[in-house]
């Protein structure tokens, strides 16, 4: 974020790519499973405090990545 790079920048969706890999390692994650993950983190004040320590923006920033990575690469 503080660097500039966009939701959509191939360095984060690989980021995004190996946070999905993890979580499907867990869960069945449809497309839709997944872009509610990034809903869950947003609206849970316990994921909200967590994202929150690393910058202000991040919970934000991760949810509008995955959205991006799950509507160009999951069906």
């Amino acid at each position: 974020i503080n660097t500039g790079l966009t939701p959509d920048n191939n360095a984060v969706q690989q980021i995004i790519q190996r946070h999905y890999e993890l979580q499907s390692r867990f869960y069945s994650l449809t497309k839709e499973v997944y872009i509610g993950l990034a809903g869950l983190y947003s609206e849970h004040p316990d994921f909200k405090k967590f994202f929150d320590i690393y910058h202000p923006r991040m919970i934000e920033f991760i949810g509008e990545a995955i959205q991006f990575y799950a509507k160009k690469n999951l069906s």
